[in-house]
């Protein structure tokens, strides 16, 4: 049986690893929606929850 692979979550602050397109998950006040963001620059913070959004890649865009 393969085991799969578990997503990586990043949080606001952390270097961006890769290009892509990410799935902002936030805490209560909104639906998770998809963001573009750039290699090398930081994870965002959400203006109403903070740093309590995260984000997974959902594809990588190079």
């Amino acid at each position: 049986m393969a085991s799969a692979t578990p997503k990586t979550t990043y949080k606001p602050g952390e270097k961006i690893p890769k290009a892509g397109i990410y799935k902002a998950v936030h805490v209560e006040h909104r639906q998770s929606h998809e963001v573009s963001l750039k290699k090398d620059e930081k994870f965002p913070a959400c203006k109403h929850c903070g740093t309590r959004v995260s984000f997974e890649l959902v594809s990588d865009t190079g």
